[in-house]
């Protein structure tokens, strides 16, 4: 009897016998969720040797993920084929966890045919890496999954961003000061590689903390509409705009 087999025996057993008490089964569903969280950081080593590795383009990277770029076993299988032009993502790495989306869920995402469409905030944006922007940091997935929160017109200063974001009641963060410095030196970083792109500002989070980001909304290819639970596959889909 291989390892996997004994591993399925296992949690069929612990399931039937807490599925009946609602607190037992919360507790060993979050424990099962600590244990592989921290299997997948033991595979994060990179044992390439110094070589550049790239992902998979089904893969989203969720703020700085493991270096598991091997998609096998990871893609959820639909039994429905996705309309034309979609696309299933498998999320690597936490930073949307805050947000209900953990490493190892799955994404089916409609594209984006214009790119001025209307955005809408807390819509999830796979959005395209520009190598020229992240060239210090030498990329190796092809998309980023960001949390929206606004388009920022031509020209707008730093000031009006912030003055936005602290009438929204879901931004506290933005009264620190530190806050206020990392979005100014983001806004900065952004204008100076794309001094006449419309923008759009988003967020992801970083060891627990809020971070501000910006992109090109032009580099906006996919928006989010399901997620696709990682460990509980077949409990039905949630929509996420």
């Amino acid at each position: 009897m291989d390892l996997i087999c004994c591993k399925r025996i296992i949690w069929i057993f612990f399931w039937c016998y807490f599925k009946n008490n609602v607190y037992l089964c919360t507790i060993f569903k979050t424990m099962k969720n600590i244990l592989l969280r921290l299997k997948r950081w033991s595979e994060s080593v990179d044992d390439t040797n110094g070589r550049q590795v790239k992902a998979a383009p089904n893969m989203v990277a969720a703020g700085d993920p493991a270096n598991n770029l091997d998609d096998d076993g990871r893609l959820i299988r639909l039994d429905k084929q996705l309309p034309e032009g979609y696309m299933q993502f498998i999320v690597c790495g936490i930073s949307m966890t805050p947000k209900g989306i953990d490493d190892g869920d799955n994404l089916v995402c409609r594209p984006i045919a214009d790119a001025d469409f209307p955005m809408k905030k807390g819509m999830f944006l796979i959005i395209k890496v520009d190598p020229d922007y992240y060239k210090e940091e030498c990329p190796v997935y092809d998309y980023k999954l960001r949390c929206a929160i606004m388009d920022v017109e031509q020209g707008e200063e730093a000031d009006s961003i912030i003055g936005k974001l602290k009438d929204m009641d879901d931004h506290p963060e933005i009264w620190l000061p530190e806050c206020q410095e990392n979005l100014r030196a983001k806004l900065a970083k952004a204008r100076s590689v794309y001094p006449d792109a419309k923008l759009v500002l988003s967020c992801t989070y970083k060891k627990g903390d809020l971070q501000y980001s910006f992109h090109k909304k032009d580099a906006v290819e996919y928006v989010a509409e399901t997620r696709i639970q990682r460990e509980y596959p077949h409990e039905g889909f949630a929509l996420v705009c």
